[in-house]
């Protein structure tokens, strides 16, 4: 459960404090309902973070958590901080569910690593949490912790309490509850503690409750009764918590031992968005996917039907939004005409969840676009799943106002594909919103309505979600060289007839013979050793210390690329993971100044056509470092030769970039040519 979004409420509601210090949503009952696919963008309400965390099992490429209340966002990201930072004994014992004696002392291992806002307010409250565990201290829990230690005894012993939450057959546990359980006492006791009043003032907020027409007691006591009669009753962690103020061996999803590496490794792709889920749509584009809490419970019909229209049209087609009905019932789909209510799994699924005090979840599908009209329609099929259209196109929106596709022809070329590139694969595993399957073409200008109806104004193609992936399209070819993309001009004719026209250009170049000692390079390369750079081979002892300095100087030495965004160090960690194992540190050179990385260059040997690869040069933006790229590349191409190695091959270099100009400079002959397309919409 999440505060709201309105501004009325924001208004009357406060948000200095945790109202909910755990998420009472079953994170396995969303995954199932989101259906989130690898690469996906998704919104999540943020709430104490804890369904974020676990729709990292998913994969997405992003999840951005959204939450009005600053001091919710401030929770998530401590605990993401503590999942980056610390043990997973640590973490336990510091969130709260093993005991500790120095959550002070762990706290303080997190700070040089937070916001300055979440540092303050943490250091502010410490004294209120050190000594329990933060997941105790939202205004939520701290009502059920009156309940299971004031309210419940006058009703039941702990023995009883444990004895209705132990394993036994669903008969023996209906049984249970009815004979032993379900006392006057404990309806009475009950209905009072959960009434209006008492959760409006202890529980939640009145303002949370101002648009609840039915008994609040009566309901969740009814809601209660179903659930306890129930063996789901015996391990869910929410009711555990509800009546003993403990999870006690009952972890989160995201916590439990099988989750938590996977989830840790993927992390950093959780970005905070402080105010409404719908205004994260204009800063990070459209979802794929949406966990929406229960957050149209605090809002009147009208402003429901304005929150509804907003996410829905931040959804991608085929995109998924689940939120949760408590005492207000909202469907999105009866305002919203494309959305589609998915009944069947909501049945399917209302069972499993732990989350017993709901009415319902609630799944709307946004459906696909009809074939060039630019509206939905419910029965269209998305083109990636349909095998008789001759392209599959997807989508990866690099901001707000810009879409980059991939395209990948199903058709085979009339050119075969070069040596060692025929994986080389332009598609991920995005869904696209085009559905007319009969010609590619249609399916690009499907697209480019799509997009003018998204709020896009521009799209470049291809591209696999940024550069630093696989972009552009050869379009010139005089020799193929190993790592060289494919000749593919089925889709230049496509792009070109769908009107994109090429707004980037780049080229590989060729020295047929490598040069000897030239006086200029010599001289410039003592200078260098003069100013106190040295020159040295990678360290694969140093695997992942000597890549993080390559990817800080990455970040600045491609910073000024055409349509560059940066890559998080553990994308590009795990990207570099998977070739480490075909990566020869002889051909990695780098440049130091007092062991800080100023430049490298990366290179490979093509044995079959005796030439060594030039496949990335950079070096620092300092005039200082003026020629380190083209000394490097020289001291490579001189132990090349050495080999027996006699041609070079400086691959995809933009047609305005340094390392071009140095590759002519030696009198090296362009090969192949590529480039990027683009329309404005």
């Amino acid at each position: 459960m999440v505060g709201p979004r309105r501004l009325s409420i924001s208004q009357s509601a406060s948000f200095d404090f945790i109202r909910y210090a755990t998420v009472w949503e079953d994170p396995k009952v969303l995954l199932k309902a989101l259906n989130i696919q690898k690469h996906d963008q998704v919104l999540s309400i943020a709430s104490a973070g804890d369904n974020c965390f676990s729709l990292l099992m998913a994969d997405p490429k992003r999840i951005v958590a959204a939450d009005i209340n600053p001091v919710q966002l401030y929770l998530t990201e401590l605990k993401i901080r503590a999942i980056e930072q610390l043990t997973y004994s640590e973490i336990l014992a510091f969130l709260g569910y093993s005991p500790a004696s120095n959550r002070a002392e762990l706290f303080y291992k997190l700070v040089p690593h937070l916001s300055k806002d979440a540092a303050n307010y943490f250091s502010k409250t410490q004294s209120k949490w050190h000594s329990t565990g933060i997941i105790h201290q939202g205004k939520f829990e701290k009502y059920f912790q009156i309940f299971s230690n004031k309210v419940l005894p006058l009703i039941h012993g702990k023995s009883t309490v444990e004895a209705l939450l132990a394993p036994k057959s669903a008969h023996e546990q209906r049984q249970f509850f009815l004979n032993q359980w379900n006392t006057w006492r404990w309806r009475g006791l009950f209905k009072l503690f959960f009434s209006r009043t008492v959760m409006g003032r202890m529980g939640r907020d009145p303002e949370f409750l101002k648009q609840v027409e039915i008994p609040v007691a009566d309901f969740i006591l009814k809601q209660a009764e179903s659930h306890l009669s129930s063996v789901n009753a015996q391990q869910n962690p929410f009711l555990r918590y509800n009546l003993t103020g403990s999870f006690g061996e009952l972890l989160p999803h995201y916590l439990h031992p099988q989750n938590y590496e996977f989830i840790k490794a993927r992390i950093h792709r959780i970005s905070l968005f402080h105010g409404f889920a719908e205004d994260a749509i204009s800063q990070y584009g459209h979802f794929h996917a949406m966990n929406l809490s229960n957050i149209f419970e605090y809002m009147n019909l009208s402003e429901f039907q304005d929150a509804a229209l907003k996410l829905s049209s931040g959804l991608f087609p085929d995109g998924r939004m689940a939120y949760w009905n408590l005492m207000v019932t909202r469907r999105c789909s009866q305002v919203v005409p494309t959305l589609t209510e998915q009944s069947d799994l909501m049945s399917e699924l209302r069972p499993q969840d732990n989350g017993y005090f709901y009415n319902t979840i609630v799944i709307d599908i946004r459906n696909q676009l009809s074939a060039g009209s630019g509206q939905p329609t419910a029965d269209s099929r998305p083109l990636t799943t349909d095998h008789r259209s001759p392209t599959t196109i997807h989508l990866h929106p690099l901001n707000s106002k810009t879409l980059a596709i991939s395209v990948k022809s199903r058709q085979p070329s009339a050119f075969s594909p070069q040596p060692n590139t025929e994986n080389r694969s332009l598609t991920t595993d995005h869904r696209s919103p085009i559905t007319d399957h009969r010609s590619p073409t249609t399916d690009l200008r499907n697209l480019i309505t799509w997009s003018k109806h998204n709020g896009y104004n521009r799209i470049v193609c291809p591209m696999n979600g940024s550069t630093w992936n696989d972009y552009r399209l050869k379009t010139a070819s005089h020799r193929n060289f190993l790592g060289d993309l494919p000749y593919q001009p089925e889709l230049i004719e496509l792009f070109e007839i769908a009107g994109f026209k090429p707004i980037e250009r780049y080229v590989s170049t060729l020295m047929h013979e490598i040069p000897g000692s030239i006086s200029r390079l010599d001289e410039r390369k003592s200078q260098l050793e003069i100013q106190g750079i040295s020159f040295r081979h990678l360290n694969l002892n140093l695997w992942e210390q000597e890549l993080q300095n390559i990817h800080e100087l990455s970040l600045v030495a491609f910073q000024h690329n055409p349509y560059y965004t940066p890559i998080h160090w553990k994308d590009f960690l795990l990207k570099y993971n998977e070739i480490k194992h075909l990566i020869d540190p002889e051909w990695v050179l780098l440049a130091e100044l007092e062991r800080n990385l100023q430049g490298f260059v990366f290179a490979y040997l093509d044995i079959e056509n005796n030439s060594i690869i030039m496949k990335t040069v950079a070096r620092k933006p300092d005039f200082r470092l003026g020629g380190l790229g083209l000394v490097m590349t020289d001291i490579l191409q001189q132990k090349a030769k050495k080999l027996g190695i006699f041609q070079v091959v400086h691959s995809f270099m933009h047609i305005d970039a340094a390392s071009l100009r140095c590759s002519e400079s030696l009198e090296a002959e362009i090969i192949s040519e590529y480039q990027l397309f683009g329309i404005d919409l």
